[in-house]
């Protein structure tokens, strides 16, 4: 339940930064190109808090924290959805005919490279509520010894155990401080995509501290931040643009479509690693969205730029029935790319 809170409202922060930030752009255009600003609202729906400055825009904290909008005067449409320093070597690998291992094998591993990564130790370092691990009275802390009678000796050797024994009642041999204990315990079963049963403990494990020389940090003045911020921010843009692509084209599935649930549990998570996660999660989910909101749907942006495109070589302004037409396919299409995204994150959970 602690999680479920957590995620949601680290979900309703970034989302409310992100939205903040963006509706602020439309707003002060608005007010430096002298449109007069009817409303600034951060949510849809029923208001919860509202006031009004001098020059009579009406502000808003909506209940429903999934988008806002800029109401502005003579609007012929009422709302708007928004929402190394180390030397370096070049080695070439022939990978003619090479093809990626379909069984879930990592492309690195199917190449026969091994990246290194520090090794994890026996100890419990968390568990899962309403995990076999947590029913069975497994603690952190908790050094796994044996598991019937067969001596662990590494990580990976328990997790091979633990998915071939969906439940199946095993007997732990524990060391929990200076004592050896006997549980019980019985994995969950859950299906894989290719409908084989795995077990599931619900354990991590503690793991050991990154050798010297394998962390490097970095820092950078203000105008090589600022060089460095627009490469990558480019570089998200494209990524975003390929896999959009991608996606239409069926080279990428789109179970790998994530919406609100998925966006809470990666907010959720960014914020437990701390302020610099976060912020980097802020900056890629804003990418995100500014690329989905520039696609030609009339209820993004990108519609009404399109609009505008359209009444640059017509000479004239799209009809409002044609608008009105255009805004209810695209809040149709809008709504069922939600569900199906919502849908996905559902299932993943």
């Amino acid at each position: 339940m602690f999680d479920f809170f957590w995620n949601l409202g680290s979900f309703i922060l970034a989302l409310g930064i992100l939205v903040t930030v963006h509706e602020y752009g439309h707003f002060w255009v608005a007010r430096k190109a002298g449109v007069k600003v009817l409303r600034f609202s951060i949510g849809f729906g029923k208001p919860l808090l509202k006031w009004h400055d001098k020059l009579g825009t009406e502000y808003v904290i909506a209940a429903i924290p999934l988008g806002g909008y800029v109401k502005m005067l003579d609007e012929r449409v009422d709302v708007t959805v928004r929402t190394n320093e180390y030397l370096e070597q070049v080695k070439t690998i022939n990978i003619d005919g090479w093809k990626l291992d379909q069984q879930d094998v990592p492309p690195l591993a199917s190449l026969g490279i091994v990246p290194f990564r520090p090794d994890a130790t026996l100890e419990v370092a968390a568990i899962t509520k309403n995990s076999a691990a947590s029913m069975a009275d497994l603690r952190v802390g908790d050094e796994i010894v044996m598991v019937d009678g067969e001596t662990i000796t590494s990580w990976q050797q328990l997790v091979n155990l633990i998915q071939q024994s969906a439940n199946k009642s095993l007997q732990f041999s524990v060391k929990r401080q200076d004592s050896m204990v006997l549980l019980t315990v019985t994995p969950q079963g859950r299906t894989l995509s290719n409908g084989v049963q795995q077990g599931f403990l619900g354990v991590a494990p503690v793991v050991e501290q990154w050798p010297d020389g394998y962390i490097e940090t970095r820092h950078y003045g203000p105008l090589d931040s600022i060089v460095l911020g627009v490469k990558e921010t480019w570089r998200l843009i494209s990524l975003s643009f390929d896999m959009i692509g991608n996606l239409i084209t069926g080279q990428v599935s789109v179970k790998n479509l994530s919406g609100p649930v998925g966006i809470a549990v990666g907010a959720g998570t960014s914020v437990s690693y701390g302020f610099v996660a976060f912020l980097s999660f802020l900056a890629l989910i804003s990418v995100n969205l500014g690329v989905f909101n520039l696609l030609p749907l009339p209820v993004l942006d990108g519609g009404h730029l399109m609009y505008y495109i359209i009444e640059l070589f017509r000479k004239k302004p799209v009809s409002e029935k044609t608008q009105e037409f255009g805004f209810k396919v695209g809040a149709l299409l809008l709504i069922f790319l939600t569900c199906f995204a919502l849908f996905n994150d559902v299932s993943r959970l």
